[in-house]
């Protein structure tokens, strides 16, 4: 990508070394003479003064020169945007990667509850109410030997 951004630019700082005649057909003889130099006036064949060749062409360097500018300041920014999406596409990837692993615990949880909810004797839950009375039963029997 860089490689076409740079003959861009080389074709620019180009158009700025060779001034192009507009008028005319694209190709056309006239277009070839005036790029060698050999066009002076492309209606008339009146030459133009020297001192009004010379202001356009340094107001078009000038331009040329603000346009380059902005397209390597464009480019910096560019480069900018490109290195903060690639952080953002990291960030992406690593919260997808630990949103996985959320989901396969989370499918586990729910697999291994599914597996208790399916039992058909119901002999666990009665285990738990007398472990949870002897507890209790333990308990009162503690505090009454402390006198509380």
């Amino acid at each position: 990508k860089s490689n076409s951004f740079c003959t861009l630019l080389a074709r620019v700082e180009m158009s700025n070394a060779v001034p192009r005649y507009r008028g005319g057909a694209a190709g056309s003889n006239d277009s070839a003479a005036y790029q060698r130099g050999q066009y002076a006036h492309h209606h008339a064949g009146a030459s133009p003064s020297a001192a009004a060749t010379a202001a356009s062409e340094s107001e078009n360097d000038a331009i040329l020169a603000a346009l380059l500018k902005d397209v390597r300041g464009m480019r910096t920014n560019l480069e900018d945007i490109n290195s903060e999406v690639k952080t953002h596409i990291s960030l992406l990837d690593r919260l997808m990667q630990s949103t996985a692993k959320a989901n396969d615990r989370v499918q586990g949880t729910v697999r291994k509850l599914q597996e208790v909810s399916g039992l058909k004797s119901s002999s666990h839950v009665w285990f738990l109410v007398l472990v949870a009375f002897f507890v209790f039963c333990f308990l009162v029997l503690l505090l009454k030997s402390r006198g509380i």
